[in-house]
């Protein structure tokens, strides 16, 4: 059987920047933060999925692509 590793909600929020060389753990972490607090998530950033609601993973999905859509010089 394969063992599934669940992530909290600010890993998966995080997750796609790490792929990115332009953005440090510090700058990672602050987009973290201001993307589940732009969805009104950040009191659940350290919740598995199975510990929130169907729309609160929608909503740590959206804070996911808000922190992927910011663009650096």
């Amino acid at each position: 059987m394969e063992e599934k590793r669940l992530i909290k909600a600010k890993e998966n929020v995080a997750l796609p920047l790490s792929y990115r060389d332009d953005i440090s753990k510090a700058e990672r972490n602050q987009l973290v933060t201001e993307a589940l607090a732009q969805v009104s998530m950040q009191h659940r950033a350290n919740h598995f999925p199975s510990q929130l609601s169907g729309g609160q993973q929608q909503r740590v999905a959206v804070a996911r692509a808000i922190a992927g859509s910011t663009w650096h010089s």
